[in-house]
C-alpha cells in the first residue's frame, strides 16, 4: 500500500540521511519515477524532504526532523532485540519482522540507534537445534493469517501414527513452545491442539466463527 510505502522511504531517509532514487527505488521495489511522486507527496504532507541535484544527487531529510518513538528505554529496547525475527521460524514472516525492527531502529535517536545495533553483534538466534532438525512451517503464516482474522481453517494433518485426517476448525489462537509451534483450535470434537509442522495442507475459508466469550489462551 502507498500509505506503507511513504513510512519505508520515510524511515530509510532517517535512516541514512540521504539516498540515492536509484538506491530508494531498490529498496522499496518501485519505479524511479513512483520514487519521485513519493517524495513529492511527503514534502506536500509536510516532511521536509529535498532533492539534491549533480552526480551526488538524490533525496536528503533534514537532519533536525525525525519522527521518534517516544518513551522506548533501554531496558524496553533489550527485551524488544530479544526477540530476534529469527525465532519466528518461517522465512516469510521472518523477513516481513525483520523489515518492521528495521523500521523501528530508523526511528530511534542515534544514540539509541547505534546501543541498538551494538546489542544486535551480542545476540544470535538459531531455531533449528544442535542437530539441525528444524520445524516445517510452512503452513505458519496461512495459519496465523487465520488466527488473526477469526476465520475458519481446512487442513490436512498427520497424525503421530502418521495417519492422515482433515479438519475444518476454528483457529483460535497459536502456541510457541522453544521452537515448536501449536494451533490451538475448536473442532466438532471440542477444543484440540495442532502442531503447525505436521499440518501438510492449510486452507483459509471465506467463514468466520465467533470466538467463545472469555477465551482465555494462556488458560486454555
Amino acid at each position: 500500500m502507498k500509505s506503507d510505502r511513504l513510512l519505508s522511504a520515510l524511515l530509510l531517509l532517517q535512516a541514512h540521511g540521504q539516498m540515492s532514487g536509484r538506491a530508494l527505488a531498490k529498496r522499496l521495489e518501485v519505479s524511479m519515477r513512483t520514487v519521485h511522486r513519493d517524495m513529492e507527496a511527503l514534502s506536500a504532507a509536510g516532511v521536509p524532504v529535498y532533492a539534491l541535484r549533480g552526480a551526488q544527487g538524490g533525496w536528503r531529510l533534514d537532519k533536525g526532523w525525525r519522527t521518534e518513538v517516544p518513551g522506548l528505554d533501554e531496558a524496553e529496547l533489550r527485551a524488544l532485540l530479544m526477540s530476534q525475527p529469527r525465532i519466528m521460524g518461517d522465512v516469510r514472516l521472518a523477513a516481513a519482522a525483520e523489515s518492521a525492527l528495521g523500521k523501528l531502529m530508523a526511528s530511534l535517536p542515534a544514540a539509541m540507534r547505534e546501543r541498538a545495533a551494538s546489542i544486535r553483534q551480542r545476540l544470535h538466534v538459531d531455531t533449528t537445534g544442535w542437530r539441525g532438525t528444524g520445524e516445517n512451517l510452512a503452513m505458519l503464516p496461512v495459519v496465523q493469517d487465520a488466527v488473526a482474522r477469526d476465520r475458519k481453517l481446512a487442513i490436512r494433518y498427520e497424525k503421530s501414527d502418521r495417519e492422515i485426517v482433515e479438519r475444518t476448525v476454528d483457529a483460535l489462537g497459536l502456541v510457541a513452545k522453544g521452537s515448536t509451534w501449536y494451533l490451538f483450535a475448536r473442532t466438532r470434537h471440542g477444543m484440540r491442539t495442532f502442531r503447525v509442522s505436521r499440518i501438510a495442507e492449510a486452507k483459509l475459508l471465506n467463514e468466520a466463527f465467533e470466538r467463545p466469550r472469555n477465551f482465555d489462551l494462556a488458560t486454555a
